[in-house]
C-alpha cells in the first residue's frame, strides 16, 4: 500500500512539473502520436 501511495505521489509531482513548463520533456518521454492512438483505441473500441 505504501508503495502505491509513493507511486501516486511521484506521478503527481511529475505531472506538476510537466504542467509547470516541462512539456518538452514529456514529448521526449512519450511519442504523443502513439498515446493518441492508444486513447482512440480505448474510446472507440
Amino acid at each position: 500500500m505504501a508503495d502505491a501511495i509513493q507511486t501516486l505521489a511521484t506521478e503527481r509531482d511529475r505531472i506538476e512539473r510537466l504542467e509547470a513548463g516541462g512539456y518538452r520533456v514529456y514529448q521526449q518521454e512519450f511519442d504523443v502520436t502513439s498515446i493518441g492512438e492508444i486513447l482512440e483505441d480505448q474510446l472507440f473500441s
